[in-house]
């Protein structure tokens, strides 16, 4: 069975429940040091432990102000692709029990939505907006977890290591940057733990691989852009060499000597610094790249 998800369909949930308890409650009182649990979440718990990350912990921290979420969105550009697939996921979560979150980078809660009442039950545990859930605040959880491991995980009931989330159930999927690899932030479904099913997995992977694909829709059109501007550049100045790299410091296009000499890798990654290279560069930040006019350009 795939590691990332918790159960499988057919499984007897009451039962799975007990028997996590059991391993947890064996685990933190010190009687056994290798739980009867899957590797992913031993690695958690091992994790939390050496945080001192206290197991019956039942709020975490609020780390982010109405006014800080606020800001998050107003300053963010995948509020675009973001906001339709977040109503698309709340639109079937209703029918399944779960709650809606996307979380920023931190692992902090900047988007919850669903059932009143299921928010007002998730309170319990400071399952609120602005609420942190990084592992090393909250111990094993389907946010934290998936952002250490930088990959979807779904974590059910006593999988989780603070003995108050043990009610609940949730899957995560991080969203990466296709220039930088870095984690933009996290899709999340949490329900209470009767209405566990590996689908909210797989829910959370689509909507992760909806916001990606259009984020690599936009960095080929950057790079278009840049192979443009190379062009003028060559063009303009006969006999200098230029070098061009896109967000992630992927080389896009360069002058020929620079590879003849070597510094320019099969994975097209600059090697070193070439000498007398002045490199302009507009940043890494995915709102300047398609508006910048200098290019990512250096020149020789």
């Amino acid at each position: 069975m795939n590691q990332r998800i918790a159960l499988d369909r057919f499984a007897n949930l009451s039962q799975e429940r007990v028997k996590l308890e059991l391993e947890w409650e064996r685990f933190v009182s010190g009687i056994s040091e290798r739980p009867a649990i899957r590797p992913l979440m031993y690695e958690s718990w091992q994790r939390c432990q050496e945080q001192s990350i206290h197991p019956l912990s039942n709020r975490t921290a609020i780390t982010l102000s109405r006014e800080e979420i606020e800001a998050f969105w107003q300053g963010d550009s995948l509020q675009r692709i973001l906001k339709p697939l977040l109503l698309k996921l709340k639109d079937a979560s209703m029918d399944s029990g779960h709650l809606v979150t996307f979380c920023n980078a931190a692992g902090d809660i900047v988007h919850l939505d669903g059932d009143l009442s299921l928010m007002l039950k998730a309170e319990d545990m400071n399952f609120v907006l602005g609420s942190s859930w990084a592992e090393n605040r909250a111990g094993t959880n389907a946010i934290g977890t998936s952002l250490v491991t930088g990959s979807p995980v779904q974590v059910f009931a006593a999988e989780h290591f603070c003995q108050e989330v043990q009610k609940w159930t949730c899957s995560a999927a991080p969203i990466r940057d296709p220039a930088t690899r870095d984690i933009l932030g996290v899709f999340n479904l949490t329900g209470l733990w009767r209405v566990y099913h590996p689908h909210s997995l797989s829910a959370v992977i689509s909507a992760r691989q909806t916001v990606e694909s259009c984020l690599r829709n936009q960095l080929e059109q950057e790079r278009f852009r840049l192979t443009e501007r190379f062009s003028q550049l060559v063009s303009s100045v006969v006999g200098s060499p230029f070098l061009v790299l896109d967000r992630g410091g992927k080389v896009i296009n360069a002058s020929n000597m620079l590879y003849e000499q070597g510094w320019i890798d099969n994975q097209q990654n600059l090697i070193g610094a070439p000498p007398n290279v002045r490199v302009e560069r507009a940043g890494s930040d995915r709102r300047q790249a398609a508006d910048d006019s200098r290019f990512f350009a250096g020149r020789l």
